[in-house]
């Protein structure tokens, strides 16, 4: 019964874990669907489902408060100007795909919202890149599970053990660099 509802709920968490935190989210929900508890298709649209959440939030306060906040959060302003730059250069692209850099997951909705787009303007490319980010994420969790599954099978403890610390290393040095890199000079 508990595994049921856990199950049940999954979905859930991972609509708010997107909404938060996403990347780590999706990583773990594909692996788990790696596993057959989950599916990835729903995982994926789950994801997409927060992801949009969250864009939708930032473009509404980049619309009231775009300016005013720039002014409070000078750090934002750098990162605007690099997207403004991106957005002049590569256009509805960056829309779709900006959601992939770092230190864009606010940013980037709330200047385009900032920018006077119109929001059925914003949303299709909103829609599609949600699903693309949310997809890749899920996949490569889905896809790693597996990889370390095979390899696991032919490996030692030792060698198990080793990779587990590396990998666990390198997710808090993500991490880290994640909220490091937010702060200012």
């Amino acid at each position: 019964m508990l595994a049921e509802m856990l199950t049940q709920f999954s979905y859930l968490a991972v609509v708010v874990g997107s909404f938060v935190e996403g990347e780590l989210v999706l990583l773990a929900a594909g692996a788990l669907a790696r596993t057959g508890r989950l599916s990835p298709v729903l995982v994926a649209l789950a994801g997409s489902l927060g992801s949009l959440a969250w864009n939708q939030v930032w473009f509404r306060v980049g619309r009231r408060a775009g300016q005013q906040l720039l002014t409070r959060h000078p750090t934002w302003r750098a990162r605007t100007q690099v997207l403004e730059q991106w957005l002049s250069s590569y256009g509805r692209g960056v829309l779709v795909l900006g959601r992939f850099a770092p230190g864009m997951g606010g940013v980037l909705p709330a200047t385009v919202g900032a920018s006077g787009l119109a929001i059925r303007r914003f949303v299709p490319f909103d829609v599609l890149g949600a699903l693309i980010w949310s997809g890749t994420y899920t996949a490569v969790g889905y896809g790693a599970l597996g990889l370390l599954e095979r390899w696991r099978a032919q490996s030692s403890p030792v060698m198990v053990a080793s990779l587990a610390l590396l990998l666990l290393g390198g997710a808090v040095g993500w991490r880290l660099w994640k909220v490091w890199s937010r702060r200012p000079a």
